[in-house]
């Protein structure tokens, strides 16, 4: 109530126009600035990850091979009737 008292008409608008485009030129280059940084810190992270996933892939595939000779050594197989 008291906002109708202090401001007319005219002056509410004009100022609700004004926060609007005030917000509008800050948050357009926060925004871009935000969204070309991830790319850029994605796009070093892809290159250090070659790698990375080489070894991790070298990795799987041991453990993928131990568990086997493991499986076929010492696993005794159990059917699933009862």
């Amino acid at each position: 109530m008291l906002s109708l008292m202090l401001f007319p008409r005219k002056i509410k608008t004009r100022l609700r126009f004004h926060i609007q485009c005030v917000f509008i030129l800050i948050s357009i280059p926060v925004f871009f600035t935000l969204f070309s940084s991830n790319i850029e810190v994605e796009a070093k992270e892809d290159v250090e990850s070659t790698s990375e996933d080489k070894s991790n892939y070298e990795n799987l595939k041991t453990f993928s091979e131990v568990l086997s000779l493991i499986e076929s050594t010492y696993v005794e197989k159990v059917s699933s009737k009862k």
